[in-house]
């Protein structure tokens, strides 16, 4: 018969090998998780979730997917919602020819002026200024 002090040695034993791996492993986790998070990102900037939705999305609190983001970017997760949200704007300002006033509709925003200052505060120009300055700069000719 084996003694219950052997067994409870051996369980410490094995608790204390887990706990060891999975700080090891801590890094890849979080690493995975923020994977997650940016594949929710990229699949639903356009339907301005809260950073509540995302978190709940993937099984944390609001607090710790900021952590979380925070320990990965240097930035909270609202800032990198915003920052996607303005490089998509920036990216349809140059490459689609529709008024800045539908660009902002189908980038989610039910108002036009909302979208102009949001763009603005993250840009520093205006959308018009933006799309204007981008095709100055296209086309200037190349230097041989």
């Amino acid at each position: 018969m084996v003694s219950p002090t052997l067994i409870t040695a051996a369980i410490v034993a094995l608790v204390g090998q887990l706990v060891i791996e999975a700080a090891r492993r801590g890094g890849a986790d979080r690493r995975s998780l923020y994977t997650r998070w940016v594949v929710l990102l990229e699949a639903h900037y356009l339907q301005h979730w809260p950073v509540s939705r995302y978190a709940d999305e993937l099984g944390l609190t609001p607090e710790r997917l900021n952590r979380m983001v925070r320990a990965e970017t240097g930035r909270n997760a609202q800032a990198l919602l915003h920052a996607r949200l303005a490089r998509e704007a920036c990216r349809r300002l140059v490459h689609v020819a529709a008024p800045v006033s539908r660009l902002g509709y189908e980038l989610g925003f039910e108002d036009p002026a909302y979208f102009c200052r949001f763009f603005k505060r993250h840009a520093g120009c205006s959308p018009r200024e933006y799309r204007a300055r981008a095709v100055a700069e296209s086309s200037v000719p190349e230097p041989a």
